[in-house]
């Protein structure tokens, strides 16, 4: 099997003459140039790297710009980064205050006892339960609280 690998290559690669004499192969560096073309070539580079004030300064602004406008840009970035930290460190601290403060509404709510607490206000203030006609009803100011401002009606 090397043997039919080594011979199709050889086989590509192998350029068979026929006849006695070689022949001439046209290439295309044995062309000759001629004098007009070598001129015009010549001119094409000079104006290809040929560089007037007035380009020079435009080149110089916009690089100057371009420099502006990454620099910016790296300082955006930077400050979007130190926020996303700042952020995610008081998401970690708001977390914590919320598990500590969850824990302690638990505390506090299974230390209630209500009926301690009725017995307390019933034997110890005199406090007792509303009876019918005692409980007025204010109408509806939307706030949190309601001021009396006058002694309520007797009769009603």
């Amino acid at each position: 099997m090397a043997n039919t690998r080594g011979a199709a290559r050889q086989r590509r690669t192998t350029t068979y003459i026929s006849g006695t004499a070689a022949r001439q192969l046209s290439t295309e560096r044995s062309r000759r140039v001629s004098r007009d073309e070598r001129l015009q070539v010549h001119k094409n580079r000079e104006r290809a790297f040929y560089m007037n004030l007035p380009y020079l300064l435009f080149l110089t602004a916009s690089m100057v710009v371009a420099g502006i406008v990454l620099c910016s840009y790296i300082q955006l970035r930077s400050e979007v980064t130190n926020q996303v930290k700042r952020i995610s460190a008081l998401q970690q601290e708001y977390n914590e205050i919320k598990l500590a403060n969850d824990e302690e509404y638990a505390r506090i709510t299974r230390s209630i006892n209500l009926e301690e607490i009725k017995a307390t206000a019933i034997g110890e203030y005199g406090m007792h339960y509303a009876k019918d006609g005692q409980i007025v009803i204010a109408e509806d100011t939307r706030q949190d609280y309601v001021y009396q401002v006058a002694d309520l009606p007797e009769d009603k």
